[in-house]
C-alpha cells in the first residue's frame, strides 16, 4: 500500500505539471467524441462510468464505478498499469449516481458540440503559412485523459484551464478517495461535482438538456441497467 500511495503522489503530481510543447485543447469548455474502446458490462456487474489516463512520460491508469447487479452495490475500482489487481473503494448508491450524472453530461454534450475552436486554429495555420504544418497543434508528449459512460466515450489532452480542467480535478479527488481507502474525499465535494454537471448541461440543447436535469430530480430505480 506505501507503494501505491507514493506512486499516486508522483502521479497526480504529474497531472498538474504543465507540458513543454505538449498539445493542449484550444477549447477546455467541452470534450470531443473518442473511439476509446468501452467494456461496458462483466457477468452480474455493469459499469456505470470510467475514467482512463494516458501518458507518455508516467504509467497511466483507470478508474470505474460497477455496480453488483445481484446485491445492487457500488464500488470504484483503480486499476493501476502493471499492476495485476485493482484497488476498489465502497460507495453509496448517491454518490455513484451524482457522479454518473457528471460523467453523461460530459459525455453527451461532446455529442453536439464540434471542435470549432481547433479548425479554426488550423485555418489560420492553412491561411497563414504557404507550407503549412499541423505538427505545433500536436505536439509530441502529452495527457490524454477519456471518459465515458456505458458504451460511449469522450477525450481531452492537457486541459489547463476551464470545464475539462476541473473535470481532472474531479477525478484526482476520486483517485485519492480509492488511495487512501475514504469515499468521504469526493462526498465531501459533490456540490463541486454538481456545479460543473450544470456547466456541461448548459451546452446540450433542449430537449435533451430537460432530460438530464429530470434524470437528476428523479432518480429512475435500477437506472444503472440503462446506462448507455
Amino acid at each position: 500500500m506505501r507503494r501505491f500511495l507514493k506512486y499516486a503522489i508522483m502521479c497526480l503530481a504529474g497531472l498538474t505539471c504543465p507540458v513543454i510543447g505538449a498539445y493542449a485543447d484550444t477549447d477546455d469548455s467541452h470534450m470531443i467524441p473518442s473511439e476509446y474502446k468501452v467494456t461496458s458490462s462483466r457477468w452480474g456487474h455493469r459499469i456505470c462510468w470510467g475514467y482512463r489516463y494516458d501518458s507518455s512520460f508516467s504509467e497511466g491508469f483507470e478508474l470505474q464505478c460497477i455496480c453488483n447487479n445481484e446485491d445492487n452495490t457500488f464500488r470504484v475500482e483503480l486499476l493501476v498499469e502493471n499492476q495485476d489487481r485493482p484497488y476498489v473503494l465502497p460507495v453509496d448508491e448517491d454518490l455513484a449516481y451524482t457522479v454518473f450524472l457528471l460523467f453523461e453530461s460530459v459525455v453527451y454534450s461532446a455529442t453536439w458540440l464540434p471542435d470549432a475552436d481547433d479548425i479554426a486554429a488550423r485555418i489560420d495555420t492553412l491561411k497563414q503559412s504557404s507550407n503549412p504544418s499541423f505538427a505545433s497543434l500536436q505536439g509530441i508528449d502529452s495527457e490524454h485523459h477519456y471518459f465515458y459512460n456505458g458504451f460511449h466515450a469522450v477525450e481531452c489532452r492537457s486541459p489547463r484551464e476551464g470545464n475539462n480542467a476541473r473535470m481532472i480535478e474531479v477525478c484526482k479527488l476520486l483517485y485519492n478517495a480509492v488511495a487512501h481507502k475514504d469515499a468521504g474525499i469526493i462526498r465531501n465535494k459533490l456540490v463541486m461535482v454538481t456545479e460543473l454537471t450544470d456547466s456541461y448541461l448548459k451546452q446540450i440543447p433542449e430537449p435533451f438538456r430537460e432530460y438530464f436535469f429530470l434524470l437528476r430530480k428523479n432518480r429512475p430505480k435500477t437506472w444503472w441497467r440503462f446506462v448507455d
